[in-house]
């Protein structure tokens, strides 16, 4: 019983000890569509939220002087607590909603975040979501 209680502090620890990547400038979400409402939209619409692709449709990308404002939708749980972060893959920048919390839950639902990057070098990516 002893080990089981140690590996439950240390996935804790992981969790209290996350640093999101240093060039983020700003990070926000926002719930759109709840479990619910989400049943209700065309497969198409899921689709898009369920892909590792932007829409322009649906998602904005902007490149602002030395700053990279990225608004996408997508799907993530609505019991946990998320930090958002960036990953740097050679010319792929992918956002990611990471999350900082303990609680899990089957349902998805739909998210806008919004993150403002740190972009000096003037850099265009592809990017992408991190599923």
């Amino acid at each position: 019983m002893l080990p089981a209680l140690f590996s439950c502090s240390d996935n804790n620890n992981k969790r209290d000890t996350f640093k999101p990547n240093e060039r983020i400038i700003s990070y926000r979400e926002e719930l759109v569509l709840s479990v619910n409402s989400l049943e209700k939209i065309p497969q198409r619409d899921y689709a898009k939220l369920n892909s590792n692709e932007l829409f322009s449709d649906i998602d904005t990308v902007e490149y602002l002087k030395d700053k990279i404002y990225i608004s996408c939708l997508r799907l993530a749980t609505g019991c946990g607590k998320y930090q958002g972060d960036i990953k740097f893959i050679d010319d792929t920048l992918k956002i990611d909603m990471h999350l900082i919390s303990d609680e899990v839950c089957a349902e998805q639902d739909a998210w806008r975040v919004r993150f403002v990057i740190d972009n000096k070098e003037g850099k265009k990516y592809i990017i992408k979501k991190y599923l």
